[in-house]
């Protein structure tokens, strides 16, 4: 926000120069981004009135003009401008002059005739005001005087950077409010002054959005004098805050925002047709705004209409057939209070972000209404005439927000500063903050004023007393760190281990957001339990995230799409899901992998990464704990992995996890070619570990048996090695896989497994007798299962 320095004094008693202020301010949490002089202009550039003037008589575009300018004489200057008339005062660059362009004026003779200066324009002298010709000045101007003392140009702007949360500052008010304690300067006593009517004429205000708009104010103002012009220290002021001007009336709303606030709608009165009502859009509803722009307006915009049509958008633009214009005789005049969620909601459904919004979506004071519309009321008739109505107000006052008491306790003052701020210092700071405390035996009771949408909590007055005092104002002191040894379990996996498992496999960790695509995130799958955000930073981030998968892809795609081929990302987070009524987050491991299974090498041509590379990957990673045994991959059908590519991964029948190929349309979707393989593990089954624990290598021989069987093809191996474990006991120390089969001699529907047994006692020579027993039993239970010796 651009801070006129003078404008600022206008409101508090400032004995700090810029710079200082600046610094303070900063200081205080309102960070100054630059400090800018305004450039004075040659004090040989002054205040003239045109007393005659005729044309040229050898050259008819040319006008010769008489010009006072404070002498015993008038002057005589040649100019080309259009807008020239008799009784204008205007800028004059005397001879010796330099305007804004570098040039230097001289005395020359123009076709034979003098000419003792110039007539300047707007931007000859950096104050372009749209006109296309002379700058004219007010009729009330200083003859004579520099146009750097009628324009009082010795000023100093601040551009201050606020915070989303300090709505309150988006106005010279505010930040004087600010200033006023941070300097320890008083605040100058603007009058309020109250306009009596002189006019019977209102409009009807009906108000059908109580909740999005508790309050909403309005006066007709009637015969404005539309040929007047916005004087000259309005139009500086608005300079300086970077609004241009366009006519009185809109001036006068614009300037009044900027001073205290409070945006401000001024409609043409005979559009208005004597109603008003703040409604939402009925169907199909459309309205064309002041800048042109055509909308067809959606279910949960608020507007504000006529009997018969909308007539503005509510909080953000007027419309284009209700706008004032030059011919504009009698004015409606609005001033409301708008929740900033309804506002938040419309400038981000229409990409719409205007000087109004910007500060309803922050939160306006909702008792500020009454004193803005009385203040551009009068100014309005100050400059244009007028005689305004009485003011017309819709309230209900149980939607309008209101400031809960908050308990400030010295204990926790203490404790969170790390010193002892002095109660005169407590008190000085609340009261100046325009809060004034209620001491108690425990601490102050504190109750925020209106404009404060951040004081909520005991949190926030105590960094409110930490910045007004000044931080470099707290004692500083080393912090007492007590050394003490971390115990932890043997039976902890840490994350480090599991991640670094991953890093040594060439992973390389992301950190992605914890929003991501809805649409995304459906089409992998996860349509249930939805975690749907109210105002999503973007439209692409519009829901929380269910799984690390979303993010994951993204971030691979993005490599993917600067020619990287060779990925493999893994992410550790929390996902986020909404069941019984209740949020509840979950913190996985995942990742995502794609191209080569090893890095190029010159020597041997490396294959693609397949899904089996990647099961091991994951079954390496939940070996880590020691309980490998007991972790079972089944088949899987979620829509998001490629159907006999996949596998859910399940510990004691609980699932912990998915492994599998991308399914290839949504492949196709994100644009990829190459294969992508992904995973995700719950870290809470991950936490604890079996302790390693030591067992004496057997002195006696270990047998070893073969066992082929016929299972169907959709039957797991992993299930028939389970059940094999489980009935060979103790004795049975090791089991591998070590051929799959299908083809001739097998059913086409079925497929020949064929595992290594290893069996070995530690205490004593294992008979043939021992081992057929244990081997039969393991025949019988795999029969059971619907399997098969393979003959031969």
């Amino acid at each position: 926000m651009l801070v006129s320095y003078q404008w600022l004094k206008q409101w508090v008693n400032l004995d700090v120069n810029p710079d200082r202020l600046g610094e303070n301010l900063t200081s205080a949490g309102l960070e100054v981004s630059s400090i800018e002089q305004l450039l004075q202009l040659d004090a040989r550039i002054i205040v003239g009135e045109i007393v005659d003037y005729w044309i040229h008589p050898l050259k008819s575009s040319l006008t010769i003009c008489m010009v006072n300018v404070g002498r015993k004489k008038p002057i005589s200057i040649i100019s080309g401008a259009k807008n020239i008339q008799k009784g204008m005062k205007v800028a004059v660059a005397l001879p010796g002059a330099v305007i804004s362009n570098g040039n230097r004026i001289r005395k020359q003779t123009i076709y034979e005739t003098i000419s003792d200066g110039m007539l300047c324009g707007g931007d000859e002298i950096a104050l372009d005001d749209g006109v296309d010709g002379i700058l004219r000045l007010d009729d009330s101007a200083e003859l004579g005087v520099s146009i750097n003392c009628h324009l009082d140009i010795d000023d100093t702007i601040l551009d201050i950077d606020l915070t989303p949360d300090r709505g309150d500052c988006l106005s010279i008010l505010g930040i004087a409010r600010e200033v006023a304690v941070i300097c320890s300067a008083p605040m100058i006593e603007v009058p309020r002054s109250r306009l009596h009517a002189s006019s019977s004429k209102q409009v009807n205000i009906e108000v059908v959005a109580n909740e999005q708009c508790p309050r909403y104010l309005g006066r007709v103002i009637e015969n404005i004098d539309p040929r007047r012009r916005t004087p000259d220290w309005m139009k500086e002021f608005l300079r300086r805050s970077g609004l241009r001007t366009i006519n009185p009336i809109v001036d006068v709303t614009n300037f009044v925002m900027l001073e205290l606030g409070q945006p401000l709608h001024a409609f043409d009165f005979r559009l208005v047709a004597e109603d008003i009502i703040v409604r939402y859009p009925r169907p199909r509803e459309q309205l064309t705004l002041l800048d042109g722009t055509k909308l067809v307006l959606r279910p949960q915009t608020l507007v504000i209409a006529n009997k018969t049509r909308p007539i503005g958008l509510a909080g953000i633009m007027g419309g284009q057939k209700s706008g004032v214009t030059t011919k504009t005789e009698t004015i409606f005049l609005e001033a409301a209070y708008f929740t900033p969620h309804v506002i938040r909601r419309g400038t981000s459904e229409y990409g719409l972000q205007t000087d109004a919004s910007y500060r309803f979506e922050r939160g306006v004071d909702p008792e500020q209404q009454r004193r803005a519309l009385n203040r551009a009321s009068n100014l309005l008739i100050e400059i244009c005439g007028g005689k305004p109505g009485p003011i017309t107000e819709k309230k209900n006052a149980s939607y309008i927000p209101k400031k809960k008491q908050i308990f400030l306790t010295r204990n926790r003052l203490d404790r969170i500063l790390g010193t002892s701020v002095p109660s005169k210092i407590v008190n000085r700071t609340l009261n100046g903050l325009n809060m004034p405390p209620v001491k108690n035996s425990k601490g102050w009771k504190v109750t925020p004023p209106q404009y404060r949408f951040d004081l909520v909590a005991e949190h926030d007055l105590i960094e409110e007393i930490a910045r007004v005092h000044g931080f470099d104002n707290l004692q500083s002191r080393s912090p007492r760190i007590v050394a003490s040894p971390k115990k932890s379990s043997e039976k902890t996996l840490s994350q480090d281990t599991l991640t670094d498992y991953l890093i040594n496999r060439d992973f390389n960790e992301v950190i992605t957001y914890s929003f991501v695509n809805s649409k995304l995130q459906r089409r992998l799958g996860f349509t249930k339990h939805i975690v749907e955000l109210k105002n999503p930073i973007a439209s692409n981030m519009d829901v929380m995230r269910q799984s690390l998968w979303p993010g994951l892809l993204e971030a691979l795609g993005n490599n993917y799409r600067r020619q990287f081929r060779r990925i493999r990302l893994y992410e550790t987070g929390h996902v986020f899901l909404f069941e019984k009524n209740k949020f509840k987050e979950e913190k996985r491991i995942g990742g995502v992998v794609t191209g080569a299974s090893e890095r190029q090498r010159w020597d041997e041509k490396t294959s693609h990464i397949d899904f089996f590379d990647v099961k091991g990957i994951v079954e390496g990673l939940l070996a880590l704990d020691g309980r490998n045994l007991i972790y079972n991959f089944q088949p899987t059908s979620i829509p998001s992995l490629h159907p006999g590519q996949s596998a859910e991964i399940r510990f004691n029948d609980k699932l912990i996890g998915f492994v599998g190929t991308l399914s290839p349309n949504i492949q196709k979707y994100l644009e990829i070619e190459d294969r992508i393989h992904l995973f995700e593990i719950n870290l809470n089954s991950l936490s604890t570990r079996n302790v390693p624990s030591y067992r004496s290598i057997s002195r006696f021989p270990s047998v070893t048996r073969d066992l082929s069987i016929l299972v169907k093809q959709e039957h797991p191996a992993g299930e028939l090695e389970q059940a094999i474990r489980k009935t060979a006991g103790d004795l049975m120390t090791s089991i591998s896989l070590f051929d799959v089969y299908v083809g001739e001699g097998v059913k086409k529907t079925h497929k020949s497994l064929s595992f290594s047994l290893t069996f070995q006692s530690s205490s004593r020579n294992l008979t043939d007798k021992e081992v057929e027993a244990i081997f039969n039993r393991i025949v019988t239970t795999l029969k059971k299962m619907g399997a098969d010796l393979r003959p031969g």
